[in-house]
């Protein structure tokens, strides 16, 4: 969809995407599959979308991990974590930030973009990312019977 959004409207398009589709996809997706399906980052957009603490932690080892050499498309974990009284699976998979992503989350910016962003996310921290960062991660939560 982002990719469709970037073909048709370039990065105002992609950002409107990722503004009205996308979450409406990942809780479709979710209600389907009866997984908690999201994307966070220590740099969010949406306000909505900041990690909490388990989420934060596994950010921060993916940062040290790609610091140490490690390759992003390949970082990801998992675990069962006992909360409230019940068994939850978690996953974790980093986003790494390609040329595409640049040129909504990137550190030049143009005009048009800057001004949308302002506008939808007036919060916005996801700016600055170069090639190779990780942008942030999807993140998946189900709850064990």
């Amino acid at each position: 969809e982002l990719q469709k959004g970037m073909k048709k409207g370039g990065p105002e398009g992609a950002i409107q995407v990722c503004h009205t589709v996308a979450k409406k996809l990942a809780d479709s997706t979710s209600q389907q599959l009866g997984w908690n399906i999201s994307r966070t980052s220590l740099k969010v957009r949406n306000p909505e979308n900041a990690p909490d603490s388990w989420e934060l932690q596994i950010l921060d080892e993916f940062e040290k991990r790609k610091d140490q050499g490690g390759d992003i498309t390949k970082m990801e974990h998992y675990e069962t974590i006992q909360t409230n009284e019940k068994k939850v699976f978690r996953y974790m998979k980093a986003i790494p930030t390609s040329g595409l992503c640049l040129s909504c989350h990137g550190q030049s910016l143009s005009t048009k973009v800057i001004e949308q962003l302002d506008t939808l996310y007036p919060e916005d921290q996801a700016r600055g990312f170069e090639i190779g960062d990780i942008r942030g991660a999807f993140t998946i939560t189900r709850p064990i019977d």
